[in-house]
């Protein structure tokens, strides 16, 4: 089971859909504080977590530091759409 953390909702719909049609169960947060909140409901079920680096309230990377203590050798990978 992935936990998905991305803001906005097509974005984090259109991933859902991929990982879920190569097999992966899919947990959805719309933010670093959401994603806390549900990884601690579903702790035990989470492998890892995919998370948007640029996001509102908390961003990705300060989730993925709350993670290492929090959460720790739970696998984090980060993703950005940004481009400057």
């Amino acid at each position: 089971t992935l936990l998905l953390v991305e803001d906005e909702a097509p974005v984090r719909q259109t991933l859902r859909r991929l990982l879920e049609h190569r097999g992966y169960a899919v947990i959805e947060a719309e933010d670093g504080i959401d994603a806390l909140e549900r990884l601690t409901r579903a702790r035990d079920q989470v492998t890892c977590v995919i998370s948007d680096i640029r996001m509102p309230r908390l961003d990705g990377l300060a989730l993925a530091e709350r993670l290492v203590t929090e959460a720790p050798g739970l696998p984090v990978l980060l993703l950005s759409g940004y481009f400057s």
